[in-house]
């Protein structure tokens, strides 16, 4: 039995509880949890030497006999509760010659110091370092040594790294030797090393290395761990999604033919695909869980409508939630525009309590039929008479709480996640392995033209006179400053110092700004006034960043575009471009910004492909917090593995893990009994 899921409380004693509840405040409640705290770092202890053979700046280890002991008290600096601390000094004679040596330990509590100065021999570890002319070792590791490795941890929740050592020296033999997992034969057969999982614990908390294997090899057995784990996990899910009952849509080849009719432009060959794969999810009668991904301007959208389209005409309800007022308000009038005949809504944060009344009723009584909305859409007193079909847009931008709200408002309901970032294949198994999904790559009509120009100190007023000119020939521009929050002081007085700015050198143009601080109102008629053409710049921060759709905007200058991801600049890049003109994209740098800085710049100026961007920026930034809060409200459990290094590793233990499954009689009992906890807590 793999007992890597039992609870901590039940195999410490009581003398630990205070350390158990501290940890299990932050989700570490198993043994599991707590060897996936890995340390910061492992140092190897040399072989004991004699002194004469220390090199400065090397770790050394030696014996010695003392031959003067100082504890001198500390008048300048005070430790908790305002204790005394002492600083001590040993003189040591190495053990085997006539050689001698200085250790020292500053501000040491009375009771460190007082067991320093009981001891006659010391063996030591630490650093050899000269000062004044004198070799010395500062606060060295005092032993005896049980390992040939010092291991040290972080603080986590406030309990210390040598508290965190010492419980884990604590584990019970019965749990290391009870240590199993499920890959230990699989990761043998695939990755021909037979490591089992005890084996890379042991080493890396233990120190013991058995044959000889690295520190790299260590760390790919856990990374490869961590992606089995994750992988079955979807699997699981998949599983439980097959076994729900819903609605199976009717006469979806005539409606897809109608569908199609609707629009005054022919959709893309992966438009209709997509559209297909649909039709193929809502007649199999378990809910559609499908993600579609495309680049900024493929068609998402016109994808999405299919499913409200299908809903309607199948009497059934649905829902599509955005990330921003303004973009569900723009997906609501387009869609009414194209299917007037549908009863729909919008309902937003900024909606009149009259009105939000009587569209809470009539969605309770069933009177309409499609609704479009943010978090409001989320709210308890949101309720449906039959909602059968939910469309998240831009799904990163809501929490994990956000959408199981949403899906709770009906019963199996389809789901269809949308995102225009495209994602790396490594990064997509990562996060949405239990979707199926619909790509979009080609673009309507034809390849939008699209120009990127990074632009130097020197360069900006050559800018200005291009702005200048387009403007005075009827186009509009976003200006974008850095706004890592929308709500961020700095962030709204850098925006309002470059409002400010082109509002002198631009005295002829009407120009307003845009940001998260503006109430609702403010924001939608400064969007409006922009769409309108009222208004010739726009300065904003990153909430236009997603769905604003302006066609006769073709010009966005970021300022200090260094400051963003790649896939960021590239979706704020996608603001423009979009009507029948060229878009232009300026970004803006200043004489500060490094070599480094400007080389990922350079990916944004030579390529518009949006996949190869996010590879790019996945091995620049990472994956980020996969598994953490924003991901599943637990803390990451990908400690050692990096989908920027580790991804072909990752797509192989996909594999292994979907093989696995299928050959394995009861897959969910056998992987339960060695995953137990992760399945039933991280599955939603």
């Amino acid at each position: 039995m793999n007992l890597l899921g039992k609870k901590l409380e039940l195999i410490f004693d009581k003398k630990k509880k205070t350390i158990i509840e501290s940890l299990n405040q932050v989700d570490i409640a198993t043994i599991k949890d707590l060897l996936w705290l890995f340390p910061l770092a492992q140092e190897e202890i040399p072989e004991v030497e004699p002194f004469s053979n220390f090199e400065v700046n090397q770790n050394c280890h030696g014996i010695g006999t003392v031959i003067n002991f100082t504890k001198k008290p500390n008048f300048y600096a005070r430790g908790r509760g305002r204790s005394l601390l002492y600083n001590c000094t040993a003189i040591l004679k190495d053990k085997n010659s006539d050689s001698t040596l200085t250790l020292k330990w500053f501000n040491t509590y009375k009771n460190q110091a007082d067991k320093l100065s009981s001891l006659k021999e010391f063996e030591f570890f630490g650093e050899l370092q000269i000062f004044k002319n004198l070799l010395q070792i500062v606060n060295p590791k005092i032993g005896p040594f049980e390992d040939n490795s010092i291991i040290r941890y972080s603080t986590v929740n406030g309990i210390s790294p040598q508290k965190i050592s010492a419980l884990i020296k604590a584990i019970p033999k019965e749990i290391w030797e009870g240590i199993e997992s499920a890959t230990d034969n699989i990761y043998r057969d695939s990755i021909n090393q037979p490591f089992t999982l005890k084996d890379a614990l042991q080493y890396i908390h233990c120190g013991k290395n058995l044959n000889n294997w690295s520190l790299l090899d260590v760390k790919r057995r856990l990374a490869y761990e961590d992606f089995f784990i994750q992988q079955i996990m979807f699997q699981v899910r998949k599983e439980a999604n097959l076994k729900k009952k819903t609605a199976i849509y009717d006469h979806l080849s005539t409606s897809l033919i109608s569908f199609e009719k609707s629009f005054p432009y022919q959709l893309t060959e992966d438009q209709i695909n997509c559209i297909k794969d649909i039709v193929n999810d809502l007649q199999r009668g378990y809910p559609m869980a499908r993600l579609i991904q495309g680049d900024v301007g493929c068609g998402k959208t016109t994808v999405a409508f299919s499913l409200l389209y299908f809903s309607a005409l199948n009497n059934f309800q649905s829902a599509f939630m955005a990330p921003t007022e303004s973009l569900a308000a723009q997906h609501f009038q387009n869609f009414k525009m194209m299917f007037p005949q549908i009863s729909s809504v919008v309902l937003l944060g900024s909606t009149g309590l009259k009105e939000r009344k009587e569209i809470l009723n009539d969605l309770k009584l069933g009177r309409i039929q499609t609704i479009f909305g943010t978090h409001s859409l989320i709210q308890e007193n949101v309720l449906f008479k039959n909602l059968k079909a939910i469309i998240i847009d831009e799904q990163h931008k809501f929490g994990v709480e956000q959408r199981t709200a949403i899906l709770s408002k009906g019963e199996n309901p389809h789901t269809l996640i949308m995102t225009a970032t495209p994602i790396p294949r490594s990064l997509r198994l990562a996060q949405y392995g239990d979707l199926d999904l619909s790509i979009i790559k080609k673009f309507p009509n034809k390849e939008k033209k699209l120009y990127t120009r990074i632009v130097k100190q020197g360069q900006f007023v050559e800018f200005l006179n291009f702005i200048h000119s387009k403007i005075k020939m009827g186009e509009q521009a976003f200006i974008v400053v850095p706004a890592i929050s929308e709500s961020e002081t700095l962030d709204l007085q850098n925006l309002e110092k470059v409002f400010e700015k082109f509002k002198k050198i631009f005295p002829q143009f009407k120009i307003t700004s845009l940001h998260g601080q503006m109430n609702s109102e403010d924001k939608e008629k400064a969007l409006k006034n922009f769409k309108a053409g009222s208004i010739n710049i726009l300065v904003a921060t990153t909430v236009i960043e997603v769905g604003i759709d302006v066609p006769n905007a073709n010009i966005i200058a970021i300022f200090n575009p260094e400051r963003f991801g790649l896939s960021s600049l590239h979706q704020l890049r996608g603001r423009v471009g979009r009507g029948n003109k060229p878009g232009y994209c300026f970004l803006i740098t200043d004489s500060n910004i490094s070599i480094k800085s400007l080389e990922r710049l350079k990916v944004i100026e030579n390529t518009t492909d949006g996949f190869q961007i996010a590879e790019e920026d996945l091995g620049i930034r990472g994956e980020g917090n996969l598994f953490g809060q924003e991901q599943s409200g637990k803390l990451p459990t990908n400690k050692v593995s990096h989908l920027s290094i580790d991804s072909t590793l990752m797509e192989k233990a996909a594999l292994d893990a979907q093989n696995s499954w299928l050959k394995v009689e009861n897959p969910e009992k056998y992987f339960s009994a060695f995953y137990k906890s992760d399945l039933v807590e991280n599955t939603i």
